[in-house]
């Protein structure tokens, strides 16, 4: 069995590298950051896409994500749910946030 949290920590890790190929999974990607909602076989690479879109419109770079414990997590078949409160840092007109 895949282990849900180490795999949420890769998929975090390999988006702090920026290595876009990396998170191009399966999977469903829920954020505040428009389009909202991805779904499919590259979720994770069309969620990166739109961060570095809206960072580019708004002088945003530099991101990087840090999670905390999972809150909530749940195995059936073969998917899986996971909930992580993140935080993403990033540097906009020369300030690091946060």
């Amino acid at each position: 069995m895949v282990d849900p949290i180490a795999t949420t920590r890769k998929y975090v890790d390999d988006f702090n590298r920026g290595d876009m190929k990396a998170i191009a999974r399966p999977a469903s990607v829920l954020d505040g950051l428009l389009s909202h909602v991805w779904h499919g076989p590259t979720a994770g690479e069309d969620w990166y896409r739109g961060v570095l879109a809206t960072g580019k419109r708004e002088g945003a770079s530099d991101y990087f994500v840090t999670v905390d414990e999972p809150g909530h997590f749940e195995v059936t078949g073969d998917s899986t749910y996971v909930v992580v409160p993140p935080t993403m840092g990033f540097e906009c007109a020369g300030k690091q946030f946060p």
